[in-house]
């Protein structure tokens, strides 16, 4: 079977809230310098910030591949790979349900939602998503999986030619 790649876009709401989120958090070292100055204190906290949002902007994922028995989730730092051969269910995930589960750890709303969430529905999952117009629901036999990217009904597809394969 041929590798499908699947780009990983991030939506409106994301794109805007992340610029709302990090200009609120530049904007507390910019008032103190204003204000009191440029101290110690200051470099530390703009440093603390800057770390953060690189952090979170490298665990976002790129793009998704699905193919060779594996999606992989490719991000700058430390790719998720998920094997084809577990997947038990997918589906989408409605952006009404997703707004209704817990963050249990993570991010929610910086540049996408990344760590483990807990869904009435699916229980707990480990979320990938920088777009929640597209998430997609994968149940395997060690956990579930939510993720997104541009085209997530052509991914369910290519994955469901897997699940058939088995």
């Amino acid at each position: 079977m041929t590798t499908k790649r699947f780009n990983c876009s991030m939506g409106r709401r994301e794109k805007m809230f992340s610029w709302i989120i990090i200009i609120g958090l530049f904007m507390f070292p910019i008032i103190n310098v204003f204000t009191i100055g440029i101290e110690d204190s200051t470099i530390i906290i703009t440093l603390i910030i800057l770390a953060i949002v690189i952090f979170v902007y490298a665990f976002s994922p790129r793009y998704i591949t699905v193919g060779n028995d594996v999606i992989i989730i490719k991000r700058l730092f430390k790719d998720r790979v998920i094997i084809t051969d577990g997947v038990i269910a997918i589906g989408r995930k409605e952006k009404s349900d997703f707004r209704r589960d817990v963050k249990l750890f993570g991010a929610a709303g910086l540049l996408g939602y990344y760590g483990f969430f807990r869904s009435k529905d699916h229980g707990k999952y480990y979320c990938i998503s920088n777009n929640e117009e597209n998430n997609v629901i994968i149940v395997t036999t060690t956990g579930s999986y939510v993720i997104s990217c541009d085209n997530p009904q052509e991914m369910m597809e290519k994955v469901s030619e897997f699940m058939q394969k088995k």
